[in-house]
C-alpha cells in the first residue's frame, strides 16, 4: 500500500468514518510527526497499525515494543524498520507470537536468527528457514529438520548453499524436490539428475532454471513430454541469441544424438557421463 500524503486526507474524510480514517493513516502515512501522535492513541488497534508501518520513527517503535497488548508488540517484532536491539529483546521474551514475528523479519539480526532456528516450535523454525536473510549455515542445519515444511522453506530460500540444495534434491518429500528444481542456486549437477525425474513438472522447472547447463538443456529437448521439450528448446534459442559464441557448442551437442532422457522410465545413472 502506498504511503498516504497529507493532501489526501480530505478525500478520506468524505468517504470514511473518523476511526477508519485513523486506521488508514496509521497504516500508510510516512509523516513521522503524525505517526508519533498516533502511536500514543488510546485505541490499541490504531497503535497496532502504527507498529506495522515501516515508516514509523524509531522512537515510536521503541515505545510500542513495551505496549500492554501482545499484538502491538508482535507487529513491532515483525517490522523491518525496528532496531535490531528491540527485535532481539522481543524475540527473547518467551512469547511464541513475538518469536514467530521476529523470525520472519528480514532485518532480524543473524545471531537472533541462529538462536531461533533451534526453537522448539516448528512454525518458528519454518519462519527462520523462509527468512531471506537467514545465514546459509543456519539453513544448512535446518535442511536436516524432520519437519518437511521446514526443509521445503530451505529449498525455496535463495540463501541456501548449493551443497544444501544438492542434498535436498534427494529428499524423500516430493514437495521439497519440486522446490529445489525451481531454486536458481541449485547446482547444475543436481539439475542434471533432476532432469531425469519421473515428474514432468520437475523436468519443466529444470529446463526453466537459469542455472541449468547447456548439456542438460540439450538433453531435455529430447524429453518424451512436449512441454519439457518446448521449454528446453526455447531456453537454448534465447542462449544462442544472447551468446552467439555458444551457438557452435550447442549445435555440436545437438548433433551427438540421444543422451538417454526417458521421462516416463527410471532415471539413468549419469555419474559416468561428462555432461
Amino acid at each position: 500500500m502506498k504511503p498516504i500524503q497529507g493532501y489526501q486526507v480530505w478525500r478520506l474524510l468524505e468517504t470514511d468514518s473518523y476511526f477508519l480514517l485513523k486506521v488508514k493513516i496509521a497504516e500508510t502515512s510516512n509523516d513521522p510527526d503524525l505517526l508519533e501522535e498516533l502511536s500514543q492513541d488510546s485505541d490499541y488497534w490504531i497503535r497496532s497499525r502504527v507498529a506495522s508501518n515501516p515508516y514509523t520513527p524509531t522512537g515510536s517503535l521503541i515505545r510500542l515494543s513495551k505496549d500492554e497488548y501482545l499484538h502491538v508488540k508482535a507487529l513491532v517484532a515483525g517490522n523491518p524498520s525496528s532496531p535490531a536491539k528491540i527485535i532481539d529483546q522481543l524475540a527473547s521474551s518467551g512469547m511464541l507470537d513475538l518469536r514467530l514475528r521476529a523470525a520472519g523479519n528480514p532485518n532480524c539480526p543473524p545471531a537472533v536468527l541462529k538462536r531461533l532456528s533451534k526453537d522448539e516450535y516448528s512454525h518458528v523454525r519454518e519462519a527462520i528457514a523462509g527468512n531471506p536473510n537467514c545465514p546459509p549455515d543456519v539453513l544448512d542445519r535446518l535442511s536436516l529438520d524432520e519437519d518437511q515444511t521446514i526443509r521445503q522453506a530451505v529449498s525455496n530460500n535463495l540463501n541456501s548453499f548449493p551443497s544444501t540444495l544438492d542434498r535436498l534434491s534427494r529428499d524423500e518429500s516430493r514437495s521439497v524436490v519440486n522446490s529445489v528444481s525451481r531454486n536458481p542456486n541449485c547446482p547444475p549437477e543436481a539439475l542434471a539428475r533432476l532432469s531425469l525425474d519421473r515428474d514432468v513438472w520437475i523436468r519443466v522447472q529444470v529446463a526453466e532454471n537459469p542455472n541449468c547447463s547447456i548439456e542438460t538443456l540439450v538433453a531435455l529437448t529430447r524429453d518424451r513430454d512436449y512441454r519439457v521439450m518446448d521449454r528446453a528448446s526455447n531456453r537454448l534459442a534465447k542462449i544462442k541469441d544472447a551468446q552467439p559464441d555458444l551457438k557452435d557448442r550447442i549445435e555440436d551437442l545437438e548433433s551427438i544424438g540421444d543422451l538417454g532422457i526417458r521421462g516416463d522410465e527410471e532415471p539413468l545413472d549419469l555419474s559416468g557421463l561428462d555432461i
